[in-house]
């Protein structure tokens, strides 16, 4: 006959892992973090963008739509792009640390929309 191994309670069980009391998607405020909420967000957005840029440069990942851009834009112009890209990113991350949004911050914040595309859909009156 086997033994069943006794199970330990369910304090030594369940770990936590995070702040206590932070609830899952909820950001800091301004108080603590210097930064609003919705510039957090942005600061955030680019954290990634700027990771899935550096990730295609290195060849880690994203392998296929590299292959794709160097064969419609070439090498040269996505290296190009990848470059403005992020240099655009840290300078609109400095600003929103510094608390000095241009009016194209505040845009950015609410959808990622550029003013050609908002140009072209735009119905003649």
């Amino acid at each position: 006959m086997t033994q069943v191994a006794e199970k330990p309670p369910i304090e030594e069980v369940v770990e936590h892992f995070g702040t206590k009391g932070m609830h899952w998607g909820v950001r800091k405020g301004k108080g603590t973090t210097g930064v609003s909420r919705s510039s957090g967000a942005l600061i955030d957005r680019n954290a990634r963008t700027t990771r899935i840029i550096k990730d295609a440069q290195a060849g880690k990942k994203y392998k296929v739509s590299v292959a794709v851009g160097k064969k419609i834009l070439g090498a040269e112009q996505q290296q190009r792009n990848w470059k403005m890209n992020l240099a655009t990113m840290k300078a609109q991350d400095k600003r929103l640390k510094a608390g000095k949004q241009n009016w194209s911050d505040r845009i950015d914040k609410y959808a990622n929309v550029g003013l050609l595309d908002l140009g072209i859909t735009a119905t003649p009156r």
